[in-house]
Parts: structure tokens; C-alpha cells; sequence
């Protein structure tokens, strides 16, 4: 694998910046050639860019050979290349690529020419912009011109790179190129890093602060904002390009300076099941600023919708410890933020930024973990996500009581969250209808997830007994799922509405992409009813993978799940009467749980599950056809893939 990198980048004096890559690919006796510009208004606080490429075939051939990606990952990103078109938001040049010793012509909408040593004009006609602009050395001149607007006159400084690599895909890289006022021009080899920065477009996590330390050199880099970012499926232009400012020391004395920021994440999908919790970084800032870790007097009196003079004598640190800690334990103990990530694909798939989805994503969380607290009780589960549950650490009564006022607080919470709102939203997001059509959401997530929990208590015992005593499973199965529809399934939809809903302030058509959600949030359950058998895995409050669940708890309880309804049609009917006997109420010791085991899985009720489970997705999927492909829409078929066919450490495949 090699390619060839033409960078330039610059700073320009009416506080813009413009970065345009050419690369050229070569893997495989295959070619690909792409091209990204990006054009950062710091002022204005907007970016805009583009991504093109010639061909997809090199990016499908090195997909497939990937085994270090994601099955699932892999398989939906393969699906969506075998046709030949990019997936967006890369684009396909319309024209023929021409790389010459002293000009580049990449299809007509980006070329580069050679003037003379060190000098370079490089010129775009995008969809979205246009510029033509000179490079002479570190000196750049000509124009810029936004979409709609009149071209406009720049000059300022830049750098140009030719650069020759021998390994491109799945290649990262941090580099800072620093030019100090004194023009020492500096480019480090080794940096500290910090102030993590985590996009809502991408959810890729990047530096935003570099310190950089030699003999008599102790500098400190910090990007400017916006922060922008390119996204792509190519890999080596899903890229974070910024410029940045200096200051520091330079042999004892004071120097400041401006810097070149260029970061190369591994845009690789490893493991799709800690994927969604790259959310966690925007989830929890939101949640944080609408339920605190310390609570003032004023923004509890504003929580509760009362006047501050009405809480005369109360403690704000007591209401903050009896009403806020018990949920927020929960909302911090980790998760899988399945939810939360089928609503952000959703809305991403639709073409809502990231940014303006994500507060709606973090009340519904937060009205989540307060239903799992108010579950731990009634199942009389003593552990959640690893950890003790939030009623042993803070008591029964405390808990159900801070999980409730969680929900009666909803209101309070989106209206200081449209308060501190810096995004522009439309009007129709903040009127009284749409906050009602808000509010509605909430509350549609609220009642499923406990219709879906008094089902689950229910049980299906009774319907077991009969499909056991008939051979049909016909009415226990389409109770299991009724169960399963309510507690995750509708839920997945719901969520992913009521973060629309935040951001248009309509009552959105979910069609079917919701179609698909439910598929995927059913899957999900019917998966992790399989797992039982073997222990559910998951993230823990440090974000460790480990058995959240303990192996076979369910099948110990006696709880009804897909593998047990599935096996009524496949074992003799006398042979499914005496394992239903062994684990019915929860009866069965050691040898039987085991035995019980045994018997779902050469049955084949564990394949059945994974069948149904694919089988639902699958149909559901097929329903997408007509919406573009997208980054984010692959991410959302690769979930499908993932969720329903995930399986434990001890199953047989």
C-alpha cells in the first residue's frame, strides 16, 4: 500500500481558512485518487467542505481484507460499496484524474499547478464553494468565494506538503506544525496532549491542546474554534485540521506564534459494541448541565419551578444528594447507549447535525436511568452495570422517590436546556406547540418503557404452561415479544423521535427508518435473551468490558424467554414438558440450569432466535432503499448486524 499526499493549507487575514488535499491511493494493483477541501470561517463560527474520489473499488477490496474490523462493520460497509458508489458524503468526480510532474487535475473540480520552486496555484469549483489561491513560499494570495456570496479578495500565510507514504489505510497520525512571530518554524516529534474534544458529526475524540517541551522550549498550542472536521469514508481525509495559537518561552524569553493543527484519527470500526459509547462525552455534558453535581439555590428553584424565596431553609446540597445523585449514579455508571446511538444515527441519517440532536438524546437517558433504578427495585436486583444498584448505595425509598421526580421534572429541564441553547434552531422548535409536541415525546418514551416493565413482571408463565400442554408457541412468543416491543423496541423509535422533535419541533414521520429501529431494539432483546445462556457482557462504570449479567439468570428465575418458547416446536412433547418442569418458578439447582442449557442449544431454539432476530432486521432494512447511503446510515445497518447475531463467549456457532 502506498500514496502520494499534496497538502495545502491557510491562514488567511480576513480570518478564514481554506485546506485542500489531493492523495492518490494504490493497494492491491488498484488506484483511487480523492480530494477534500474545507473552508473555516472563524468569525462566523462555520465550516464547509467536500470529499471526492474517483473510484471505490480499492476502498471496498481493502474493507473486505480488514479482519481487524467489525464483522459487522465490515459487512454493511461492503454492502454499501458493491454498487460502486461512494457513500456521503463522499461524492464521485464527474471528470477524469490527471497527476502530472507539474499539474494535477482531479475531475474538474480541483486542480493544482506547478508556478515555479516553491510556488503552487491551486484552484476548487465546488458545490459549495470555490477559491483559486497562489502559494509562494509561506505567502498566499487570491479569492475566496462562499455559496450565494461575491467572491472576495484574501491574502495571508500557509504551509504545502508533498508527502510519500508507504502505509495509508487505517493510518493515524497527530502532527502540529508551529510558526512562532520570530519566524522559528518548529515541528515537534513528540507533544503532551490534552483537552479532549469529542465531534458530534463523526464522534471521533481529539486533542485540542498540545504542549511541547525541549531545552530552552516550553510552548503550549491550543485550536481555535469551530473546531472543523471532514468527514468521509476514505480513510486519510476523515480528518481534524485547525489552526491554532502559541504561546510560551523560547530561551527564557516570551514568544507567541501561530500553529498548524493536523490530526489523523483510525477511522476503523474494531468493535462495534463499545461504538455507541463514544456518545458518552456529549451525552454526559449534557446531562451534567441540566442535573448538576453541585446545585445552587437559584438553578434548584428554577428546576423545581418555584421562586427562590419559596425554598427558605432548604439545603440545595441535600436536594442535589436526595433528587439528583440517585439517577445521575445511574446515568454515570456506564451503559451501552444502544438507545441513545439509534437515535443519533437516525437523526444523522436525516440530515440533522449532531450538535442539535444531542440534548434531546440526554434527557432521554436521563428519563432512562431513572425507569432502570425504579426496575432494580422491583426485580429486586441488587446490582446494575457492575456495580452495587442505585437503591443499596442510597436507599430504597430515596431511590424511587429521586427516579420520579426525574420524570416530573422533564419540562424543567428542556426549558433550561432551550435556554442555554447556542445553536440556531428554527422558531418552530422553540414554540409553545413544539414544546408540547416535546413534552409529548417524553412522555410516550415514559409509558412504554412501564408497559414494557409491568409486562415483564407479569411474566408469561401461564402462557408457557399452555404452549407447553399444546406444542403450539405461537401465543407465548408473540407475548415475549410484546414484552420486548415496549421495554426497548418502541423505545428505540421513540427516543429517536423525541430528538427530532427537539430539533424541528414537529411531530416527525419516523417512517421507515423507525421501522428499522424497532427491528434493531427487538433484535437486541431476542439476542439477549440468547445470551442469558452465557452471561450478558457489557461496559462497566470505568468502561471495561465485563459479565454485567450473571450466566443463566433468567433461565435460574424461571423467567420465559425466546430460547425456551422456540424450543416447544423443536423437542418432543414430552421432552419439552420435563425441562420446562426443571426450570418453571425457579426451581432448578446447578445440574439442571446446566442440563437446560445443553438441550436449548443442540435443539437448535439458539439458532431460531438468531434467525428470527436477522430475520427481522433484514425485512425492515429493505425498506431504507430509497434513502441516500451515508456514513451514518451504514452505521445504523451495521448495528442490525451486530445486535442480531452477537453471541457469548460460551455459545456454539
Amino acid at each position: 500500500m502506498t500514496s502520494q499526499r499534496w497538502t495545502f493549507h491557510c491562514s488567511l487575514d480576513t480570518a478564514h481558512e481554506v485546506v485542500c488535499a489531493f492523495a492518490r491511493y494504490e493497494a492491491q494493483g488498484l488506484v483511487m485518487h480523492s480530494l477534500r477541501w474545507a473552508h473555516i470561517d472563524q468569525e462566523d463560527g462555520f465550516s464547509v467542505g467536500e470529499s471526492w474520489l474517483d473510484s471505490v473499488e480499492l476502498l471496498r477490496h481493502v474493507t473486505e481484507a480488514d479482519q481487524a474490523m467489525d464483522p459487522a462493520a465490515r459487512t454493511a460497509i461492503v454492502e454499501a460499496l458493491v454498487d460502486g458508489d461512494p457513500i456521503g458524503p463522499d461524492q464521485l468526480l464527474p471528470g477524469p484524474v490527471v497527476v502530472g510532474e507539474r499539474e494535477l487535475d482531479f475531475g474538474g473540480i480541483g486542480t493544482a499547478r506547478l508556478l515555479g520552486p516553491d510556488s503552487w496555484e491551486i484552484a476548487v469549483n465546488g458545490e459549495n464553494g470555490c477559491f483559486r489561491l497562489v502559494f509562494t513560499g509561506t505567502t498566499v494570495h487570491g479569492t475566496v468565494q462562499q455559496l450565494g456570496a461575491e467572491a472576495a479578495e484574501v491574502s495571508g500565510t500557509g504551509w504545502f506538503e508533498h508527502t510519500l507514504d508507504a502505509r495509508w489505510y487505517r493510518s493515524s497520525w497527530e502532527r502540529v506544525l508551529v510558526r512562532l512571530d520570530n519566524g522559528v518554524e518548529i515541528s515537534p516529534s513528540s507533544m503532551t496532549t490534552g483537552d479532549p474534544w469529542t465531534s458530534p458529526s463523526t464522534l471521533h475524540t481529539y486533542p485540542t491542546r498540545f504542549e511541547i517541551s525541549a531545552p530552552d522550549l516550553d510552548i503550549v498550542v491550543r485550536a481555535r474554534t469551530p473546531y472543523p472536521e471532514l468527514e468521509s469514508m476514505v480513510p486519510g481525509v476523515q480528518v481534524f485540521t485547525a489552526n491554532a495559537e502559541v504561546s510560551g518561552t523560547l530561551r527564557g524569553q516570551s514568544v507567541s506564534g501561530t500553529a498548524f493543527i493536523d490530526l489523523l484519527p483510525d477511522s476503523g470500526v474494531d468493535d462495534l459494541e463499545s461504538y455507541p459509547q463514544r456518545l458518552n462525552p456529549l451525552v454526559q455534558e449534557q446531562i451534567s448541565s441540566v442535573y448538576p453535581d453541585s446545585l445552587s439555590l437559584s438553578a434548584a428553584a428554577d428546576m423545581i419551578g418555584v421562586d427562590e424565596s419559596e425554598l427558605d431553609g432548604v439545603s440545595p446540597e441535600v436536594l442535589q444528594r436526595s433528587l439528583i445523585a440517585p439517577v445521575r449514579y445511574v446515568s454515570d455508571s456506564g451503559g451501552k447507549r444502544w438507545r441513545a446511538f439509534a437515535a443519533y444515527g437516525m437523526a444523522r441519517t436525516r440530515g440533522v447535525r449532531g450538535q442539535d440532536v444531542i440534548p434531546g438524546i440526554a434527557l432521554v437517558e436521563l428519563l432512562h436511568s431513572a425507569v432502570l433504578a425504579i426496575d432494580d427495585v422491583e426485580d429486586g436486583s441488587p446490582r446494575r452495570r457492575g456495580r452495587p444498584a442505585a437503591h443499596e448505595v442510597f436507599g430504597v425509598a430515596e431511590t424511587i422517590n429521586a427516579s420520579y421526580a426525574l420524570t416530573f421534572t422533564l419540562d424543567r429541564l428542556a426549558a433550561a436546556q432551550e435556554r442555554g441553547n447556542t445553536t440556531d434552531l428554527p422558531e418552530s422548535a422553540t414554540s409553545l406547540r413544539a414544546r408540547l409536541s416535546y413534552y409529548e415525546a417524553f412522555m410516550k418514551v415514559a409509558r412504554a418503557l412501564h408497559v414494557g416493565q409491568a409486562l415483564d413482571l407479569a411474566g408469561h408463565t401461564e402462557a408457557m404452561d399452555e404452549a407447553v400442554r399444546t406444542g403450539d408457541p405461537s401465543p407465548v412468543l408473540r407475548a415475549i415479544l410484546a414484552t420486548h416491543r415496549f421495554k426497548t423496541a418502541n423505545v428505540f423509535r421513540y427516543v429517536a423521535e423525541t430528538a427530532l422533535r427537539a430539533v424541528d419541533g414537529e411531530d416527525p414521520d419516523a417512517g421507515p427508518l423507525g421501522d428499522y429501529l424497532e427491528a434493531v431494539g427487538l433484535a437486541l432483546q431476542i439476542t439477549d435473551d440468547v445470551l442469558d445462556l452465557s452471561g450478558v457482557p457489557g461496559p462497566d462504570a470505568s468502561g471495561r468490558h465485563r459479565q454485567l449479567k450473571r450466566e443463566c439468570e433468567d433461565l435460574r428465575a424461571g423467567k420465559v424467554t425466546m430460547p425456551l418458547a422456540h424450543a416447544v416446536h423443536l423437542l418432543p412433547r414430552d421432552r419439552m414438558r420435563r425441562l420446562w418442569e426443571s426450570v418453571r418458578g425457579g426451581r432448578a439447582d446447578e445440574a439442571a440450569v446446566r442440563e437446560a442449557v445443553r438441550v436449548l442449544r443442540e435443539c437448535g431454539a439458539v439458532e431460531a432466535c438468531y434467525a428470527e432476530a436477522e430475520s427481522i432486521v433484514d425485512r425492515t432494512w429493505r425498506g431504507l432503499a430509497g434513502i441516500p447511503v451515508t456514513y451514518h446510515k451504514v452505521l445504523l445497518r451495521a448495528a442490525g448486524i451486530h445486535l442480531a447475531s452477537r453471541r457469548g463467549a460460551d455459545s456454539v456457532t
